[in-house]
């Protein structure tokens, strides 16, 4: 019985998405759990422009439209007050999903940094710092994050879920930037 629950487990525990191109680019994630708090540390080489690299990551009002399992994001601030976006979506990781929502207030310091935290939603701890710089051939994202969700996640299985989530999410960003740097190469 111990063996078919472990076998369970596993399953469960399995990814369940169609393979991308993308898998293959170097997103490397690090998550640590401390009791309910998870810290996210993520690093990425991007073969495009610092400049290129920024545009994609603050393009706010359409993440929705390249990033797997985000369902909207949206700027709601108005002109003149700090600017504040408002996402929702659902994080799958095998047979278990878990939804989310945020209202974020953002920093932004243009081609270097993106500085963001939770104002409202279904966490009770949401920070975040990416940092963007130029190297050889492109560009460093390097991504930390503070978060602490107000929904229970399985002490196995939440730091695996995050670690997924981070990385398909990067991946997505990469995939967008490298289509719009070929979209201006024509």
């Amino acid at each position: 019985m111990k063996t078919a629950a472990l076998f369970l487990t596993l399953f469960l525990m399995q990814p369940w998405h169609p393979a991308h191109a993308a898998e293959e680019l170097d997103v490397v994630v690090n998550v640590v759990r401390d009791g309910e708090a998870f810290t996210v540390d993520a690093t990425m080489h991007v073969p495009v422009t610092q400049q290129d690299a920024w545009t994609v990551l603050a393009d706010f009002d359409h993440f929705a439209d390249f990033i797997p399992n985000m369902q909207t994001s949206r700027i709601v601030s108005k002109p003149g007050e700090p600017l504040r976006i408002e996402q929702k979506g659902k994080a799958r990781y095998g047979l278990l999903s878990f939804s989310y929502e945020s209202l974020r207030e953002v920093e932004l310091v243009p081609f270097d940094a993106i500085k963001s935290r939770l104002v409202k939603g279904n966490m009770k701890k949401l920070e975040t710092l990416t940092r963007l710089s130029s190297e050889d051939g492109g560009t460093r994202v390097i991504y930390h994050s503070d978060t602490i969700p107000d929904f229970w996640l399985p002490p196995l299985i939440g730091p695996a879920l995050v670690r997924h989530e981070v990385a398909e999410q990067f991946r997505a960003f990469i995939r967008e930037m490298l289509r719009r740097k070929g979209n201006t190469a024509k």
